[in-house]
């Protein structure tokens, strides 16, 4: 995941970010903070380098069962790059991860995971992945990594200097609101509520994981015999 990620990123150094060049020709590249970036990129290469990882240098991972149907595309790629925070789905899988974060969005939300009772449908691993950036990107204290040589033995390991404990600081609802809208709004195009639905999400409360009594939703985005969605 971690390659990927940094491959992604790595070709936004000779993207565009206006399609009109009349607005200039500045790269999607220019707006990444690299030094972020510097982690996931020594993670990515520790298979060659030989580089030994501490268990704390790992991220959050989340493998989770997807649904698949004829109605929507069995594929499905999110990048969260100010939040270090992935989706991809192919078919009967949906991976989830936060890249930087030293398992701290995977604790905190690990009490919601639990409720999950089946496959997700693509509205509901978009929401798990808005979850996990909002979390990492909230954390109170940060783990900071690093690279240790030993040139006696010729050694390598990349290291974790993790907080005494992974909490988050005062939690900002609309943060969360705002990433859901980003990536979920498309999806809502199939539902004649839609206009509410969108208003709804900004606020970071509106769920499609659980229904008001806490049960998970299992009918989220299945088709009703007269072909509209249900269960958002």
């Amino acid at each position: 995941m971690c390659l990927i990620f940094v491959k992604t990123h790595l070709k936004d150094q000779s993207l565009n970010l206006h399609l009109d060049r009349r607005k200039g020709n500045e790269k999607i590249g220019e707006l990444h903070d690299w030094g972020q970036l510097h982690h996931i990129h020594c993670m990515a290469r520790s298979f060659y380098t030989g580089c030994e990882l501490n268990a704390e240098t790992m991220g959050s991972l989340l493998v989770v069962p997807a649904k698949v149907r004829s109605h929507y595309e069995s594929f499905d790629y999110v990048d969260l790059s100010f939040a270090r925070t992935m989706l991809l789905r192919i078919d009967e899988i949906a991976v989830i991860a936060v890249l930087d974060d030293s398992q701290g969005a995977l604790n905190i939300f690990s009490e919601k995971l639990n409720m999950i009772g089946g496959p997700l449908s693509p509205l509901q691993a978009r929401e798990i992945a808005a979850h996990f950036a909002s979390i990492n990107l909230q954390l109170a204290e940060r783990t900071v990594f690093a690279s240790e040589f030993d040139i006696l033995t010729d050694k390598c390991t990349i290291v974790a200097r993790r907080p005494h404990q992974l909490m988050l600081s005062d939690w900002n609802s609309e943060i969360l609101g705002g990433i859901m809208h980003r990536i979920c709004d498309e999806m809502l195009v199939v539902f004649p509520n839609k206009d509410e639905i969108s208003e709804q999400i900004k606020t970071g409360r509106r769920t499609f994981l659980v229904d008001d009594n806490g049960n998970f939703v299992t009918n989220s985005m299945e088709l009703e015999e007269n072909g509209s969605h249900q269960g958002a």
